[in-house]
Protein backbone atom coordinates (compact mmCIF):
# COMPACT_ATOMS: atom_id res chain seq x y z
CA UNK A 1 0.00 0.00 0.00
CA UNK A 2 3.23 2.59 0.19
CA UNK A 3 1.51 3.44 -3.29
CA UNK A 4 -1.17 6.16 -1.06
CA UNK A 5 0.55 6.14 2.69
CA UNK A 6 3.96 5.74 4.72
CA UNK A 7 2.85 4.51 7.59
CA UNK A 8 5.41 3.86 10.93
CA UNK A 9 5.26 2.21 14.15
CA UNK A 10 8.00 3.27 16.11
CA UNK A 11 10.00 0.86 18.30
CA UNK A 12 11.27 1.79 21.41
CA UNK A 13 13.17 -1.31 22.31
CA UNK A 14 13.65 -4.98 21.25
CA UNK A 15 10.66 -5.58 23.41
CA UNK A 16 8.31 -2.97 21.53
CA UNK A 17 8.91 -4.13 18.03
CA UNK A 18 8.12 -7.86 19.19
CA UNK A 19 4.15 -6.31 19.00
CA UNK A 20 4.02 -4.18 16.04
CA UNK A 21 1.55 -4.60 13.15
CA UNK A 22 4.39 -6.21 10.52
CA UNK A 23 1.86 -3.97 7.91
CA UNK A 24 3.03 -0.90 8.56
CA UNK A 25 6.61 -0.06 8.49
CA UNK A 26 9.14 0.62 11.63
CA UNK A 27 11.55 3.80 12.88
CA UNK A 28 12.59 4.41 16.15
CA UNK A 29 16.26 4.01 18.01
CA UNK A 30 15.51 1.18 20.20
CA UNK A 31 18.08 2.59 22.64
CA UNK A 32 15.82 4.92 23.18
CA UNK A 33 18.23 8.21 23.96
CA UNK A 34 15.97 10.91 24.93
CA UNK A 35 12.68 8.91 26.41
CA UNK A 36 11.38 11.90 28.16
CA UNK A 37 10.17 12.83 24.46
CA UNK A 38 8.43 9.52 23.89
CA UNK A 39 7.13 9.16 20.51
CA UNK A 40 8.28 12.80 18.90
CA UNK A 41 11.48 12.58 19.49
CA UNK A 42 11.02 9.58 16.76
CA UNK A 43 9.05 11.44 15.09
CA UNK A 44 11.73 14.67 14.58
CA UNK A 45 14.22 13.12 13.75
CA UNK A 46 12.15 11.68 10.61
CA UNK A 47 11.39 14.54 9.53
CA UNK A 48 14.95 16.19 10.23
CA UNK A 49 16.31 13.66 7.61
CA UNK A 50 13.54 12.69 4.96
CA UNK A 51 11.74 14.22 2.16
CA UNK A 52 8.46 13.80 2.10
CA UNK A 53 6.72 12.98 -0.82
CA UNK A 54 3.71 15.22 -1.62
CA UNK A 55 0.87 13.09 -3.03
CA UNK A 56 1.18 10.83 0.24
CA UNK A 57 -0.15 10.17 3.61
CA UNK A 58 2.37 9.65 6.48
CA UNK A 59 1.85 8.35 10.06
CA UNK A 60 3.49 7.77 13.30
CA UNK A 61 1.91 5.45 15.52
CA UNK A 62 2.84 3.99 18.46
CA UNK A 63 3.71 0.44 19.90
CA UNK A 64 0.21 -0.03 21.53
CA UNK A 65 -1.80 1.64 18.49
CA UNK A 66 -3.71 -1.87 17.77
CA UNK A 67 -4.44 -2.83 21.42
CA UNK A 68 -5.72 1.10 21.71
CA UNK A 69 -7.32 1.06 18.84
CA UNK A 70 -8.73 -2.90 18.07
CA UNK A 71 -7.30 -1.90 14.30
CA UNK A 72 -4.93 -3.52 12.09
CA UNK A 73 -3.58 -2.02 9.36
CA UNK A 74 -4.97 -3.52 6.60
CA UNK A 75 -8.11 -1.66 7.85
CA UNK A 76 -6.02 1.56 8.02
CA UNK A 77 -4.85 1.44 4.90
CA UNK A 78 -8.31 0.27 3.15
CA UNK A 79 -10.03 3.32 4.98
CA UNK A 80 -7.12 6.15 3.66
CA UNK A 81 -7.47 5.01 0.43
CA UNK A 82 -11.40 5.93 0.67
CA UNK A 83 -10.63 9.40 2.22
CA UNK A 84 -8.18 10.02 -0.03
CA UNK A 85 -9.08 13.51 -0.85
CA UNK A 86 -8.74 14.03 2.79
CA UNK A 87 -5.51 16.25 4.36
CA UNK A 88 -5.49 14.46 8.13
CA UNK A 89 -7.59 11.52 8.96
CA UNK A 90 -7.98 10.24 12.38
CA UNK A 91 -8.28 7.20 13.99
CA UNK A 92 -9.08 8.03 17.33
CA UNK A 93 -10.03 6.28 20.40
CA UNK A 94 -11.76 7.06 23.66
CA UNK A 95 -15.21 8.61 22.52
CA UNK A 96 -15.89 9.27 26.05
CA UNK A 97 -13.12 11.67 26.38
CA UNK A 98 -14.04 13.55 22.97
CA UNK A 99 -17.26 13.56 23.53
CA UNK A 100 -17.96 14.23 27.20
CA UNK A 101 -15.62 17.03 27.48
CA UNK A 102 -16.77 20.37 25.56
CA UNK A 103 -12.63 20.59 23.89
CA UNK A 104 -9.46 18.95 23.78
CA UNK A 105 -8.56 21.90 26.67
CA UNK A 106 -11.06 21.16 29.23
CA UNK A 107 -9.93 16.98 29.01
CA UNK A 108 -6.49 17.87 29.58
CA UNK A 109 -7.21 19.88 32.10
CA UNK A 110 -9.19 17.37 33.99
CA UNK A 111 -6.28 14.62 32.82
CA UNK A 112 -3.10 16.75 33.58
CA UNK A 113 -3.99 20.04 35.84
CA UNK A 114 -0.46 21.05 35.17
CA UNK A 115 -1.65 21.90 31.59
CA UNK A 116 -4.03 25.15 32.58
CA UNK A 117 -1.36 27.68 32.71
CA UNK A 118 0.25 25.38 29.53
CA UNK A 119 -2.37 26.12 27.42
CA UNK A 120 -2.84 29.76 27.75
CA UNK A 121 0.55 29.95 26.36
CA UNK A 122 0.39 27.70 23.53
CA UNK A 123 -3.00 29.20 22.44
CA UNK A 124 -1.21 32.90 22.89
CA UNK A 125 1.34 31.99 21.01
CA UNK A 126 0.52 29.66 18.00
CA UNK A 127 -3.24 30.22 17.60
CA UNK A 128 -3.71 33.89 17.93
CA UNK A 129 -4.82 33.79 21.43
CA UNK A 130 -8.17 32.04 20.90
CA UNK A 131 -10.33 31.47 23.61
CA UNK A 132 -9.77 27.67 24.59
CA UNK A 133 -11.84 27.92 27.31
CA UNK A 134 -14.89 28.11 25.01
CA UNK A 135 -13.74 26.68 22.27
CA UNK A 136 -15.68 23.45 20.99
CA UNK A 137 -13.76 20.39 19.43
CA UNK A 138 -15.67 16.99 18.70
CA UNK A 139 -14.70 13.56 17.43
CA UNK A 140 -14.67 15.01 13.85
CA UNK A 141 -11.22 17.11 14.76
CA UNK A 142 -9.90 15.23 18.09
CA UNK A 143 -6.75 13.22 17.86
CA UNK A 144 -5.38 11.24 21.16
CA UNK A 145 -1.82 9.79 21.28
CA UNK A 146 -0.80 11.33 17.92
CA UNK A 147 -3.25 8.40 16.09
CA UNK A 148 -3.59 10.45 12.57
CA UNK A 149 -2.02 10.13 9.33
CA UNK A 150 -1.95 13.27 7.10
CA UNK A 151 0.06 14.64 3.82
CA UNK A 152 3.09 16.46 4.60
CA UNK A 153 1.59 20.01 4.49
CA UNK A 154 -0.73 19.43 7.29
CA UNK A 155 2.85 17.81 8.94
CA UNK A 156 4.83 21.08 7.98
CA UNK A 157 2.31 22.88 10.41
CA UNK A 158 2.67 20.22 12.90
CA UNK A 159 6.26 20.36 13.07
CA UNK A 160 5.96 24.43 13.11
CA UNK A 161 4.53 23.96 16.45
CA UNK A 162 6.39 21.40 17.90
CA UNK A 163 9.87 22.00 16.87
CA UNK A 164 9.46 25.50 18.04
CA UNK A 165 8.23 23.88 21.94
CA UNK A 166 10.54 20.97 21.54
CA UNK A 167 13.21 24.01 21.22
CA UNK A 168 11.98 26.07 24.24
CA UNK A 169 11.39 23.35 26.66
CA UNK A 170 15.14 22.40 25.85
CA UNK A 171 16.36 25.48 26.45
CA UNK A 172 14.93 26.37 29.77
CA UNK A 173 15.17 29.58 29.76
CA UNK A 174 11.51 30.95 29.33
CA UNK A 175 8.90 30.29 31.97
CA UNK A 176 6.95 28.37 29.35
CA UNK A 177 9.57 25.89 28.65
CA UNK A 178 9.94 25.19 32.02
CA UNK A 179 6.50 24.46 32.83
CA UNK A 180 6.45 21.99 29.70
CA UNK A 181 9.94 20.60 30.67
CA UNK A 182 7.38 19.50 34.48
CA UNK A 183 5.81 16.22 35.03
CA UNK A 184 2.33 15.81 35.49
CA UNK A 185 0.24 12.56 37.00
CA UNK A 186 -0.39 9.66 34.61
CA UNK A 187 -2.27 7.04 36.09
CA UNK A 188 -0.38 5.48 39.20
CA UNK A 189 2.87 7.40 38.30
CA UNK A 190 3.81 10.22 36.67
CA UNK A 191 4.83 11.37 33.12
CA UNK A 192 7.01 14.03 31.00
CA UNK A 193 3.96 17.09 30.56
CA UNK A 194 5.70 17.87 26.98
CA UNK A 195 4.03 14.25 25.86
CA UNK A 196 0.58 15.67 26.74
CA UNK A 197 1.57 19.09 24.95
CA UNK A 198 2.79 17.27 21.93
CA UNK A 199 -0.28 15.43 21.99
CA UNK A 200 -2.93 18.23 21.65
CA UNK A 201 -1.50 20.21 18.98
CA UNK A 202 -3.44 18.39 15.94
CA UNK A 203 -6.72 18.79 17.50
CA UNK A 204 -5.50 22.41 18.45
CA UNK A 205 -4.69 23.00 14.62
CA UNK A 206 -7.80 21.47 13.03
CA UNK A 207 -10.20 22.74 15.23
CA UNK A 208 -8.59 26.53 14.92
CA UNK A 209 -8.00 26.26 11.12
CA UNK A 210 -11.14 25.59 8.52
CA UNK A 211 -8.75 24.93 5.57
CA UNK A 212 -7.55 21.50 6.41
CA UNK A 213 -10.24 18.32 5.00
CA UNK A 214 -10.71 16.00 7.74
CA UNK A 215 -11.75 12.13 7.90
CA UNK A 216 -12.28 10.75 11.21
CA UNK A 217 -12.91 6.59 11.40
CA UNK A 218 -15.43 6.29 13.86
CA UNK A 219 -14.46 6.68 17.73
CA UNK A 220 -17.14 4.06 18.94
CA UNK A 221 -15.36 1.31 17.40
CA UNK A 222 -11.87 1.73 19.16
CA UNK A 223 -11.03 1.49 22.59
CA UNK A 224 -13.00 3.61 25.10
CA UNK A 225 -11.38 4.96 28.24
CA UNK A 226 -11.75 4.21 32.13
CA UNK A 227 -14.25 5.99 33.62
CA UNK A 228 -17.63 4.76 33.84
CA UNK A 229 -19.81 6.99 31.36
CA UNK A 230 -17.49 5.48 28.62
CA UNK A 231 -19.78 2.68 28.25
CA UNK A 232 -22.76 5.21 27.74
CA UNK A 233 -22.32 4.97 23.61
CA UNK A 234 -25.51 6.34 23.00
CA UNK A 235 -25.45 9.16 24.88
CA UNK A 236 -21.83 10.19 24.07
CA UNK A 237 -22.39 9.47 20.59
CA UNK A 238 -25.80 12.28 20.97
CA UNK A 239 -23.61 14.68 23.02
CA UNK A 240 -21.12 14.75 20.36
CA UNK A 241 -23.98 15.25 17.65
CA UNK A 242 -24.99 18.34 19.51
CA UNK A 243 -21.63 19.85 19.81
CA UNK A 244 -21.07 19.47 16.24
CA UNK A 245 -24.45 20.74 15.20
CA UNK A 246 -23.86 23.60 17.86
CA UNK A 247 -19.89 24.41 15.32
CA UNK A 248 -22.05 24.19 12.38
CA UNK A 249 -25.07 26.38 13.47
CA UNK A 250 -23.54 28.41 16.03
CA UNK A 251 -27.12 28.05 17.75
CA UNK A 252 -27.10 28.27 21.17
CA UNK A 253 -29.78 25.85 21.87
CA UNK A 254 -27.62 22.83 20.88
CA UNK A 255 -24.71 23.68 23.59
CA UNK A 256 -27.20 24.34 25.99
CA UNK A 257 -28.53 20.66 24.83
CA UNK A 258 -24.91 19.33 25.23
CA UNK A 259 -24.53 21.27 29.06
CA UNK A 260 -28.15 19.49 29.74
CA UNK A 261 -27.15 15.93 28.79
CA UNK A 262 -23.81 15.95 30.23
CA UNK A 263 -24.84 17.02 33.41
CA UNK A 264 -27.41 14.49 33.35
CA UNK A 265 -24.95 11.72 32.69
CA UNK A 266 -22.69 12.89 34.87
CA UNK A 267 -25.24 13.01 38.08
CA UNK A 268 -25.33 8.83 37.67
CA UNK A 269 -21.58 8.00 38.08
CA UNK A 270 -20.58 6.75 41.23
CA UNK A 271 -16.81 6.93 39.91
CA UNK A 272 -14.54 8.32 42.98
CA UNK A 273 -12.34 9.90 40.87
CA UNK A 274 -15.27 12.23 39.29
CA UNK A 275 -16.62 12.81 42.77
CA UNK A 276 -13.58 14.21 44.39
CA UNK A 277 -11.02 15.69 42.10
CA UNK A 278 -11.27 18.98 41.77
CA UNK A 279 -10.66 19.17 38.15
CA UNK A 280 -13.19 16.83 37.36
CA UNK A 281 -16.21 16.96 34.94
CA UNK A 282 -18.35 16.56 38.35
CA UNK A 283 -16.89 19.31 39.78
CA UNK A 284 -17.39 21.17 36.18
CA UNK A 285 -20.95 20.51 36.38
CA UNK A 286 -21.86 22.34 39.70
CA UNK A 287 -18.51 25.19 38.87
CA UNK A 288 -16.81 24.75 36.05
CA UNK A 289 -19.77 24.30 33.69
CA UNK A 290 -21.58 27.65 35.31
CA UNK A 291 -18.43 29.33 34.50
CA UNK A 292 -18.50 28.00 30.77
CA UNK A 293 -22.04 29.11 30.46
CA UNK A 294 -22.04 32.86 31.86
CA UNK A 295 -18.86 33.09 29.39
CA UNK A 296 -20.54 32.10 26.88
CA UNK A 297 -23.34 34.40 27.69
CA UNK A 298 -26.16 31.65 27.47
CA UNK A 299 -28.07 32.84 30.67
CA UNK A 300 -28.69 29.17 32.09
CA UNK A 301 -28.13 27.82 34.84
CA UNK A 302 -28.26 24.05 35.17
CA UNK A 303 -29.67 22.56 38.22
Amino acid sequence: MSDIANIYQISYSHETRKILDPGFKVIGDETNPRPEWFEYWHIRKFFLSEILDQNKFYGFLSPKFCEKTRLKSAEIYRFIRENSAADVIMFSPYLDQSALFLNIVEQGWFAHPELKTIFDHICKRYFGNIDHEILVTTSENTVFCNFFVAKPDFWARWFEICEDIFLRTEEGSSDFGKEIAGVTRYKTTSAPIRTFVIEIIATLIMSTESKWKKANYPSFDCAVGKMSVAKSTSTLLALDSLKRVYVETRSPEYLLGYFNLRHTLLKGTTLAELEHSPNSPCGAVFTYTQYLLKKLNLGFMIS
